[in-house]
């Protein structure tokens, strides 16, 4: 029986995601309570979280761009890398020093800027990740990444949750600022570009596998990785602000559920890697969207703000089951000879219906209420995973990854 054996560069990725676990631990948990308690419009709210994720869905042009131009002569990933999370650190750092209720725009233009630098950093830790493992490693890799981003989430929001009730904001970014800091420092002094660059290729070349997603069984996959994350991600933006709303949860309220979320987050990544590793991932990822709709249903028996915290982990868990079996299956079918960009077309997808998802779900909650609007979205989780037989019936995405190791070792 084969083992899945530890490598130290899993605890490399786990630790520059950490960085990201800590960003999205307020993207979405304090940033919509904290503009919202600042006077800010839900309108306006919406708009820039959908706003927020732009930079994700144009990480095909930073791939593009990473797969082609080695910066300054130094590379194609870790001078990518080394910018990106120069751009947010400083970025952060100007958070300290804006109030959204004065100047909204500044406010939104400045932490845009953090974000694009975040995109830039993962489009090419994605890549590196592609180039410097072999392909049955996806599900341990993709497991090691959203399990240091899950700890990020843990540790940084119990204590964002602590400074959201007794100080400002501004030492959250400034802590944000300081963790992109570090993360600058593990790239600087860890990364290292692969042995073999990426092929040159034709701008045409790069990007003529987008149009084979459109073809076949490769469109289902499209519409799932766009159908999943609104379903997913519209969900997960409306926890925290209807707790706030109707239950009265308060920051630090918001800051134990983030963290126990991160904490079954991290059980969850683990989980997602360990079955599809000996399940196969075509009926793990069927398997998650029932998960993740039950979770999604479990949220409307909450009715105190007392024992809304400890539905995190049961949410925690649900969701970053199904996000890890999404990024697994998507870094199997990236093409190795261009990763950043392969593997960023499929994520776009991804972040495409993210970006919807966030857009409409709080408006659809204003219209018809919280309860209604995430039970729409729970079950329509389940409806998905109806419409997914064909992963199971892919040998390349059904077969577990010990078989094919040791179909590989008998060859």
């Amino acid at each position: 029986m084969l083992r899945l054996q530890f490598r130290p560069i899993y605890g490399v990725f786990a630790a520059l995601y950490f960085t990201q676990g800590a960003v999205l631990a307020y993207i979405t948990n304090f940033q919509k309570p904290y503009l919202k308690s600042q006077g800010v419009s839900l309108g306006a709210i919406g708009w820039l979280t959908s706003a927020l994720l732009l930079p994700f869905i144009l990480k095909i042009f930073l791939g593009a761009w990473s797969d082609r131009v080695s910066l300054f002569g130094r590379g194609h990933r870790r001078p990518y890398m080394l910018l990106g999370l120069s751009l947010a650190a400083l970025s952060f750092a100007c958070l300290t020093q804006l109030q959204p209720d004065e100047n909204f725009s500044n406010f939104a233009i400045t932490i845009f800027i953090a974000c694009l630098g975040i995109a830039a950093f993962d489009t090419c830790a994605d890549a590196w990740a592609i180039e410097v493992t072999q392909s049955d490693e996806s599900a341990p890799i993709q497991s090691s990444m959203m399990a240091g981003r899950a700890a990020g989430l843990i540790l940084l929001s119990w204590l964002f949750g602590q400074m959201a009730d007794n100080f400002t904001f501004a030492p959250v970014f400034t802590t944000l600022a300081g963790l992109c800091a570090a993360a600058w420092l593990l790239v600087y002094f860890k990364v290292q570009e692969p042995n073999s660059p990426p092929t040159p290729a034709s701008l045409s070349d790069q990007f003529r596998p987008l149009t084979t997603y459109f073809t076949t069984d490769r469109f289902f996959f499209v519409a799932y990785a766009i159908l999943y994350s609104i379903f997913s991600f519209g969900l997960d933006g409306l926890i925290t602000l209807h707790w706030t709303e109707s239950l009265g949860l308060s920051g630090e309220g918001i800051g134990y559920y983030g963290s126990l979320r991160g904490v079954g987050a991290v059980l969850g990544a683990l989980s997602a890697g360990w079955w599809a590793w000996r399940w196969g991932r075509g009926r793990t990822a069927r398997a998650s969207l029932l998960i993740l709709g039950g979770a999604g249903l479990s949220l409307l028996v909450i009715e105190s703000p007392s024992s809304a915290p400890y539905m995190g982990l049961v949410w925690g868990a649900a969701w970053s089951f199904q996000e890890t079996c999404y990024v697994i299956l998507a870094m199997l079918m990236a093409d190795r000879r261009t990763p950043a960009t392969s593997f960023a077309m499929l994520m776009v997808f991804s972040n495409l219906g993210t970006s919807i998802g966030e857009a409409i779900a709080s408006q659809l909650a204003q219209t018809h209420g919280y309860p209604a609007i995430i039970a729409a979205n729970a079950v329509s989780a389940w409806i998905l995973s109806a419409f997914l037989p064909w992963i199971s019936r892919r040998p390349s995405l059904s077969e577990s990854f010990s078989d094919q190791i040791a179909e590989r070792k008998a060859s």
